[in-house]
């Protein structure tokens, strides 16, 4: 086989793997799994039975990591406690919200959410009023202090992210976030929708949109 025509095939089957992909994503895809041939890529512990458990694993490794970095980095700034930063940069991009969307959007369990958002109105970062319509409901908002803290937290979030990726190079960060985006933004939605499932129906309910 001509080296034309296994390029063509490769492109073909990265594309159909990934749609919407550009000739750029397969380019960066193509050069890094060449260089990846000749080098043994390390996991800690026990390899995994197939690349998709390894793929998990490895995530789950990084985001260990980046949490041990996050808290450290958030503990230098005034934040009540460091799962804060989240509440607040939500509400600095979605604007006024029940507390059920807040809690939603920040993906936390609904007992925790409650209990961080009353500890935040208590600090004053976040103000909360009557819903106009829906009286059982409150809407909440990011207050003049609470976006002053958290543009303070920002260099901060900044270095930790730094500490995990800052090692790759640019083509490498914009392919992980290419492919990895659509499973993002699938699931993230997905298991908010199951997650009050049993795990059979939850199972059948997923890979029913794979």
């Amino acid at each position: 086989m001509s080296k034309i025509v296994s390029l063509v095939n490769e492109w073909d089957a990265f594309e159909q793997k990934n749609p919407g992909a550009e000739i750029a994503d397969f380019c960066r895809y193509y050069l890094i799994n060449e260089k990846q041939q000749d080098e043994a890529i390390m996991v800690k512990g026990a390899k995994p039975p197939n690349d998709h458990s390894l793929l998990m694993k490895t995530i789950g490794f990084i985001t260990y990591a980046f949490d041990v970095y996050y808290k450290a980095a958030m503990s230098q700034t005034r934040l009540p406690f460091p799962e804060a930063f989240y509440f607040l940069n939500t509400l600095r991009f979605v604007g006024e919200v029940k507390k059920t969307d807040l809690i939603t959007h920040t993906m936390v369990e609904y007992t925790t959410g409650i209990d961080s958002i009353a500890k935040l109105v208590k600090a004053g970062l976040i103000s909360e009023r009557q819903h106009d319509t829906d009286k059982r409901a409150k809407l909440l908002k990011l207050t003049a202090d609470g976006e002053e803290l958290l543009f303070s937290c920002y260099p901060y979030i900044g270095k930790a992210t730094e500490m995990i990726f800052g090692g790759l190079d640019k083509d490498t960060v914009k392919l992980c976030i290419s492919i990895l985006s659509r499973v993002e933004v699938k699931h993230t939605a997905l298991s908010m929708a199951v997650r009050h499932m049993g795990f059979e129906e939850m199972y059948a309910k997923v890979m029913a949109e794979q």
